[in-house]
């Protein structure tokens, strides 16, 4: 990629000053992009474990209090015999 940039900034350098200012803050743009999109994604997969996390912890007191639903219907029933 770096001979196509050199390529690139060969020919802007000859058709002037802001032509070549204009290539040279399109690329760092990109740059730019590209760095916030790692962010980004850095982000969201921290959020996502903790969201896994919070998940396992909420399902695993579902089952407990369904355990314990379950023990009281049953204690319930044999006392009602």
């Amino acid at each position: 990629m770096d001979q196509y940039l050199d390529k690139i900034i060969g020919a802007v350098l000859e058709q002037g000053f802001c032509a070549s200012l204009y290539i040279y803050l399109f690329f760092q743009l990109l740059r730019q992009n590209e760095q916030r999109e790692e962010n980004y994604l850095g982000i969201i997969t921290r959020l996502n474990d903790s969201i896994n996390k919070h998940l396992d912890k909420l399902n695993e007191s579902i089952k407990r209090l369904d355990k314990l639903h379950n023990d009281a219907n049953s204690t319930i029933d044999q006392n009602a015999m």
